[in-house]
């Protein structure tokens, strides 16, 4: 673990870098760490280890490879939503692989950059994610992009039963309640919840009810079709 700054202000944004090449990682941690405004606070050199470093340090952004061996991108990105609800990931990939790219937007990254580009291009999207933008290399085809821009609820494609019982879960209820409220039995619930967590990329209920919240997908009552 190697901590290269500190927060130097409230409106300076936290930055932990996750990439298993230590010297090409300190590098850009020392150049990001140049710019106005940021500080870079931590680097990990696998998945686990950053995701242990997160939950410490708790910052606003995490930029990750997106060839860490420990794991797959889609999947840490997140992982490490989940272990920073309020942080944001950035992923350092390949325009080569734009499946890749969508599916590491579609777990909930905010940005996916190419190597090669500037370190100034990376300070700038740090900024633009934190302000709730998304940043993508211009590099990038279109296909992400205009997958991205469809309503949450058919990218996920998760059904109205799904959306409903996730938000009744979110909500404080119980299966058990759940399966009273909707005369459904407690197996079918629990078989709703198992694909949800599926279809949202999750590892566990928390995680897929973190995920729907954040994609704006959890109503304020039930839904409309029991499908």
């Amino acid at each position: 673990m190697i901590e290269t700054a500190v927060r130097n202000g409230s409106d300076t944004k936290t930055v932990l870098l996750v990439d298993d090449h230590a010297m090409v990682a300190e590098g850009l941690g020392a150049a990001l760490s140049g710019f106005d405004g940021i500080a870079v606070v931590g680097i990990a050199v696998t998945i686990a280890q950053g995701l242990s470093m997160a939950a410490g340090l708790e910052p606003d952004v995490v930029v990750l490879d997106a060839g860490l061996p420990d794991g797959d991108a889609p999947d840490a990105v997140a992982r490490f939503l989940a272990a920073v609800p309020g942080g944001a990931v950035i992923v350092l990939g390949s325009a080569q692989d734009s499946d890749a790219v969508v599916r590491a937007l579609e777990a909930g990254a905010r940005g996916f950059l190419v190597k090669d580009q500037r370190v100034a291009e990376l300070a700038d999207a740090v900024h633009t994610v934190t302000a709730g933008g998304r940043v993508l290399a211009a590099q990038l085809v279109d296909t992400p992009v205009n997958r991205l821009s469809a309503p949450a609820t058919r990218r996920f494609n998760l059904t109205n039963r799904e959306i409903d019982v996730l938000t009744r879960l979110s909500d404080g209820a119980s299966t058990a309640l759940i399966s009273e409220q909707l005369l459904l039995s407690v197996n079918t619930v629990r078989n709703h919840v198992q694909s949800a967590i599926r279809r949202l990329g999750a590892h566990s209920k928390l995680e897929a009810i973190s995920i729907a919240r954040r994609e704006g997908l959890l109503g304020g009552g039930p839904a409309s079709s029991s499908l």
